[in-house]
């Protein structure tokens, strides 16, 4: 017995020992991230984004301004790789969370059940109190933001703001190479679309469905798509839905509808299927298909490769129109020598009769910036985010980039500074008032991430039409498709809101 007692004692002190050693390592090492950029004389804070190389430059000044008025916080900026969220998960819950997280209205659900965010209104309220902040300084649209824990529903504004609007845009507005529309648009005298008094697509008429698909088809050559899709194009759907009325889930966001019947629903995914398969070039490429051989996949990866993203395929002169917000002029400085960009209202479905404050421009990239419920520096983070909200959106509104998410920045210095020109203060005016007068934020399921909606149209939507390019149009494979894209949506519903 005394033999075991003593055994018992010695692992106690033991145990006693190496508690003492590891917290007196970790006392001697503050470091408590393996991150880069880390200052051990100074409170650090991560600032986790997927920035563009452009907007990384922006950035940098926002930071080294920040940095300047408060020199005991370090700031390290942490550019994300190709898959933001999920990478985001996994950096959760290890221990290199970062403080301050970038999010979309269509993927922060799952972060706020799982308490991963926290509250921002008693920072907010703090600011307006101190003068900072005003009431008026924040959007509408940053309700999409607003989230109440116990009922786990989010969007009523009396509900505390879990991420804060950096900037949004109307994602989808017509965006046109000039040069191209002038050498062929208007030389074509039997093609009628809304026209402004140069002849080019209207900035307050938007075109119809039917307008706008006999408009990309002129525009197509053999080596220039009249159309491209690939900015996000699963979302375009769904603002293509809600354009006529309709919605893609019931209103307990637990069922998916019938796509096959609603007709606002298959409206859109026809519209879609027909631009793709009639206004694009754009190879087809579905990296999951078995059924080709070794050498059929390299040449058809090879030629999806061969194609620009974005914006410089305007440039590029490989699509005539694509769809885009506001920060693609500024980021990708497309303009040059094969190209000038005009900027038109979103095509609209045929019927829809458009007043002066319709809303048919969607609106799906309200960004905002959330902090990490990980966090140990939470006050540090707030005070670079309350930063952000104010000195610095003034520097972001002066390189155009998106509506400032600050309403009284948005109002004064990205419509009317000084150091914008005329040409970029037109385009900024032009945005502003499709946002205001026209936009509609995108309705996002309340169960489901939006990247996990559109794996499953990617998915079934590529192979269609990997099976269908060349072929003439069959129903029945087209009605296969959507058949298969309603299963599969609701089967990842139904997991999601078994509990």
């Amino acid at each position: 017995m005394e033999d075991n007692k003593m055994k018992r004692t010695f692992a106690l002190i033991l145990i006693s020992v190496l508690l003492c050693m590891t917290f007196a390592f970790v006392a001697c090492n503050p470091r408590d991230r393996d991150i880069g950029g880390w200052d051990e004389d100074k409170t650090n804070i991560v600032y986790y984004t997927w920035a563009s190389d452009t907007e990384m430059a922006m950035f940098e000044k926002l930071v080294a301004a920040f940095e300047d008025k408060y020199p005991d916080i370090n700031v390290i900026m942490k550019k994300a790789g190709t898959d933001y969220y999920n990478d985001l998960e996994l950096m959760l819950t290890g221990r290199n969370s970062p403080d301050i997280v970038q999010m979309k209205p269509g993927d922060i659900e799952k972060f706020l059940r799982a308490g991963a965010l926290i509250s921002l209104q008693d920072y907010i309220d703090k600011s307006i109190a101190d003068g900072i902040f005003s009431e008026d300084m924040i959007w509408e649209y940053n309700d999409g933001y607003r989230y109440n824990p116990e009922t786990k529903i989010r969007g009523n504004h009396e509900d505390d703001i879990y991420s804060l609007i950096k900037d949004f845009s109307c994602d989808f507005v017509l965006n046109y190479n000039k040069k191209l529309v002038t050498n062929t648009m208007k030389t074509s005298a039997d093609f009628t679309y809304p026209k402004d008094s140069e002849g080019y697509p209207s900035q307050n008429e938007p075109m119809t469905w039917s307008q706008y698909m006999k408009f990309a088809k002129e525009m197509q050559t053999t080596n220039i798509s009249g159309a491209s899709l690939d900015n996000e194009p699963y979302q375009q759907l769904l603002e293509w839905i809600q354009q006529g009325g309709g919605s893609l889930w019931s209103a307990d966001h637990k069922s998916v509808v019938n796509i096959k019947t609603d007709p606002k629903v298959r409206a859109a995914f026809d519209y879609y299927r027909m631009l793709r398969d009639e206004a694009t070039n754009s190879p087809t490429f579905n990296a999951n298909n078995t059924t080709l051989t070794t050498a059929e996949y390299s040449t058809r990866l090879a030629l999806t490769n061969s194609v620009q993203v974005g914006p410089a395929q305007l440039k590029a002169k490989q699509t005539a129109s694509i769809f885009y917000g506001r920060w693609a002029a500024s980021s990708y400085n497309v303009d040059g020598d094969n190209c000038e960009v005009g900027f038109a209202a979103p095509p609209v479905p045929n019927g829809l009769e458009v007043g002066d404050t319709t809303k048919y421009a969607g609106i799906t990239a309200m960004v905002g910036t959330s902090i990490s419920a990980k966090s140990k520096n939470k006050d540090a983070a707030w005070k670079f985010i309350e930063y952000y909200f104010t000195e610095g959106q003034k520097m972001y509104a002066e390189q155009c980039f998106n509506i400032p998410g600050n309403r009284k920045i948005a109002n004064s210095t990205f419509l009317n500074s000084d150091n914008i020109s005329e040409k970029d203060k037109e385009i900024n005016h032009f945005f502003y008032d499709l946002a205001l007068n026209h936009g509609f934020v995108i309705e996002f399921n309340k169960y489901l991430s939006q990247k996990s909606v559109e794996q499953v149209l990617n998915a079934q939507l590529s192979a269609y039409f990997a099976k269908s390019k060349n072929k003439p149009f069959n129903n029945a494979d087209w009605e296969e498709c959507l058949d298969t894209i309603q299963e599969q949506l609701q089967a990842k519903l139904d997991r999601a809101t078994r509990n």
